[in-house]
């Protein structure tokens, strides 16, 4: 006698479907039942009123989760396991929704496009040594909208971006935060343009943190930018100006370190310019290491309360540490400067009310201090240390200069 399946039986002596069909259909009703297990003190409940979700790790996808609940708004992976595998898709859906960040995950993203930013939106790198942004030495970058505000770019390499504009270019937006990147290779075929971050008429409020730049062009260009901080950046081997303001106000520069700068065709570590009507005013030199510069380092040409102090300055193969042409009220305070190829500090062509204090200004191959023009006006030189310089310690050719108790020996 076969054996006889206990599913095939009927379920009810005066109903002829099975065991099996039964249970399926009853399955199938409690699947169907939206209220199924959401009743209080049963297991849905439960979970949605639970201060911990206790899953298995990683068992909860990005997608599963409500788009405002997730920490990144959108996660971007190369190898297609995220959300995107493009990171202008991940951008334009964020910015649809309201903004957010949005994680790169590791990977090298060769871009045929501009990357085209909006308000509110931020792209953070899963790791800014292997999370690549490669502009493939195109004429692209990521550009910032004119009137954008509040987007940070974080943990990312940036590289081969031959755009004027940089490979970030900030153009008038505020409120951005640019931080904790590597810029490379960030210069024109013959590294006469082109670098890492420049910002345009209207930028305000940016911080340029923590970024390493190397071999790149400019590493900062900002023209009637203001309240900028730029912080605790390491930039090496740059061909261009590093840092280059035009017509900048309320500007940072602090506690920062340039070296070994290529700084081709005539470029400076920091150089600082003004356009009529627009004025520089009230930059702050402070804390910053700069060595081994072919040009010279600091160079302002048209300025007002202009702040250089407790800098290290160190042996340009061209020039001078500071060069002031044309700068009102600026003051150099307590920095150390040695071995320049020229002047340790240089006032040229009506530089007024400059104050020369503090600093130590030794082994320089012409001038330690050179007030350079008859129209330099009442500077006040005094408590310097100024010895070893080649030509000599001190000289004064200005109008009403105060030479104080400095050592000049």
């Amino acid at each position: 006698m076969s054996a006889v399946l206990w599913g095939n039986l009927s379920y009810d002596i005066l109903d002829p479907t099975t065991i099996t069909e039964y249970v399926e259909g009853q399955l199938l009703n409690h699947n169907e039942d939206p209220s199924a297990h959401g009743q209080s003190n049963e297991a849905i409940e439960i979970h949605r009123v639970a201060t911990v979700l206790d899953h298995i790790d990683e068992a909860v996808t990005n997608a599963k989760i409500f788009h405002f609940a997730r920490v990144y708004r959108a996660i971007v992976d190369i190898a297609g396991n995220g959300d995107y595998d493009n990171i202008q898709d991940a951008v334009d859906y964020v910015a649809g929704i309201g903004g957010g960040s949005i994680l790169i995950l590791a990977g090298t993203y060769t871009q045929s496009t501009d990357i085209t930013m909006y308000s509110l939106v931020n792209l953070i790198g899963e790791d800014k040594d292997t999370t690549i942004i490669d502009f493939n030495y195109g004429d692209l970058n990521i550009t910032l909208p004119a009137s954008g505000s509040h987007i940070e770019i974080s943990n990312l390499t940036i590289k081969k971006s031959r755009d004027i504009m940089g490979a970030i270019n900030i153009n008038g937006s505020s409120d951005v935060e640019i931080s904790e990147n590597e810029f490379t290779l960030n210069s024109s075929a013959d590294h006469w343009s082109c670098g890492d971050i420049f910002a345009y008429t209207g930028a305000t409020d940016l911080k340029i943190l923590n970024n390493h730049s190397d071999y790149s062009g400019f590493f900062f260009c900002g023209f009637r930018s203001k309240r900028v901080y730029i912080q605790k950046n390491y930039i090496e081997h740059n061909y261009l100006d590093v840092i280059n303001l035009g017509s900048c106000n309320k500007i940072y520069i602090q506690n920062n370190i340039i070296e070994n700068a290529v700084n081709s065709y005539g470029a400076f570590d920091i150089y600082i310019e003004e356009s009529a009507p627009y004025t520089s005013d009230f930059i702050f030199i402070q804390n910053n290491s700069l060595r081994v510069s072919s040009n010279s380092v600091i160079v302002i040409l048209a300025g007002d309360q202009i702040f250089i102090t407790n800098n290290i300055i160190e042996n340009p193969d061209f020039g001078c540490g500071i060069l002031a042409d044309s700068v009102d009220r600026i003051k150099i305070i307590g920095n150390d400067i040695s071995l320049c190829e020229e002047d340790g500090i240089q006032l040229y062509s009506a530089s007024n009310k400059t104050i020369i204090s503090g600093n130590v200004v030794y082994s320089n191959d012409a001038y330690g201090i050179n007030i350079n023009n008859s129209n330099c006006n009442n500077t006040i030189i005094d408590s310097n240390a100024v010895y070893l310089n080649s030509t000599a310690n001190i000289r004064d050719i200005g109008t009403g200069t105060v030479i104080g108790d400095n050592y000049a020996p």
